[in-house]
């Protein structure tokens, strides 16, 4: 009888691999908390937040494969929420905000800032998680659930506002990070960018726009009144979205440019562009163009 090497091999080793598949032992892990805020679903809990501006109230729903009667739920500055009783651990690193919840959900209206208060992290704090655990009520030995919720309690450096260049209707503005600021997406880090700008002679009249990207430099304010004089400013938003200190004042005047479009118009043209209607000078040009093309295609 002839047998075959490769076909022999191969059953081995699906022979080895359910071997080991059959002898490896069940790791028990516990389940994960979907925790829902209230005020935004970012899953992170910023400095606004925690000071109760604007409220932020913090929903829980698990899932467990050994269900229990009822569940404890604790809050933590340690990971897996070691219990008080834990002679490694003091009061101040867990504490029960929630017991005897007859379901695997609750929603019971605490707010971020009560929940963070519970283990004393200060609204400043550099904390980058607040830890959630739910036990069988009555045992607090072993976290049936966990959760971990993204903590952004601190501020970026407020940026260097560099120059606030004229356009037509326009400035265009580069700054550059803070002094200490970290990589973006850190506790504390400048994540994107606000340009703030307002008419000197109106200040309260205030508008911004968002510049995205950590490592992002420049910006354009829009809509300007040529000939009016405008203060700018430059803040940096984190992750989470505490705003930083406003950078230094710059000002500038937008322009008006003596460009293509006006140019044409003052030269006699009627052509709006946009969506305008009618045969417009421009119209014109578009249809003796290629006319022009296939001349100048048929010299030698």
């Amino acid at each position: 009888m002839k047998i075959d090497g490769p076909r022999v091999r191969s059953a081995a080793r699906r022979l080895i691999v359910l071997a080991c598949v059959a002898f490896t032992p069940a790791l028990a892990s516990a389940q994960t908390i979907t925790v829902t805020e209230s005020n935004d679903t970012d899953g992170i809990i910023n400095a606004a937040e925690c000071n109760n501006a604007p409220v932020d109230k913090l929903a829980f729903e698990w899932t467990v494969t050994s269900a229990s009667s009822a569940y404890d739920l604790y809050v933590s500055d340690v990971a897996g929420c070691p219990i008080p009783s834990s002679s490694a651990n003091s009061d101040a690193h867990t504490q029960a905000f929630a017991t005897n919840i007859g379901q695997t959900s609750w929603n019971g209206g605490d707010t971020a800032a009560k929940l963070l208060d519970l283990v004393s992290i200060a609204c400043t704090s550099s904390h980058s998680a607040l830890f959630v655990c739910a036990f069988p009520t009555g045992t607090n030995t072993t976290a049936v659930a966990t959760a971990s919720v993204q903590l952004d309690l601190a501020s970026a450096p407020a940026p260097v506002a560099l120059s606030a260049s004229a356009g037509d209707g326009s400035l265009n503005v580069s700054w550059e990070l803070g002094s200490g600021s970290a990589d973006a997406g850190t506790t504390g880090s400048a994540n994107s960018f606000r340009v703030y700008y307002a008419p000197t002679a109106d200040p309260t009249n205030e508008h911004h726009v968002t510049c995205t990207g950590s490592s992002t430099t420049s910006g354009r304010a829009t809509g300007l009144t040529n000939g009016v004089e405008y203060v700018v400013t430059v803040a940096a938003l984190t992750l989470g979205g505490n705003e930083s200190a406003r950078s230094n004042q710059l000002t500038g005047t937008p322009v008006y440019v003596q460009n293509f479009w006006r140019l044409y118009e003052s030269a006699g043209g009627q052509e709006q562009g946009g969506c305008a209607t009618g045969a417009g000078g421009l119209a014109v040009l578009a249809a003796i163009a290629p006319l022009a093309l296939r001349r100048r295609r048929r010299r030698p």
